[in-house]
């Protein structure tokens, strides 16, 4: 096999799983929560939020057992960056 036939196959491959990707995130469109949280399908039935929470599509959608916002506990926690939303009722730091 040449090299520009390796190239031409390697190209090709990657443009269908490209298009693969696009048609997956096609039929998995953004959910947003109770809180008015985007959430976005990541794989499976996965969704993430603030690319720190990732919870499968039910848990999300839950009217009987919705998902709540994250504890103010996780204030300290450096490996967190939550978004306004999800902070809104932690204290002020210094409180």
């Amino acid at each position: 096999m040449t090299m520009i036939t390796m190239a031409r196959l390697i190209s090709e491959w990657t443009w269908l799983r490209e298009q693969i990707a696009e048609t997956e995130r096609a039929g998995h469109p953004d959910i947003t929560d109770r809180f008015g949280r985007v959430w976005a399908w990541r794989s499976g039935d996965f969704y993430a939020h603030d690319d720190a929470l990732c919870f499968p599509r039910e848990w999300i959608t839950s009217t009987e057992h919705p998902i709540n916002l994250p504890s103010p506990a996780l204030a300290d926690n450096p490996n967190y960056h939550l978004c306004e939303i999800c902070t809104q009722n932690w204290p002020e730091q210094g409180e």
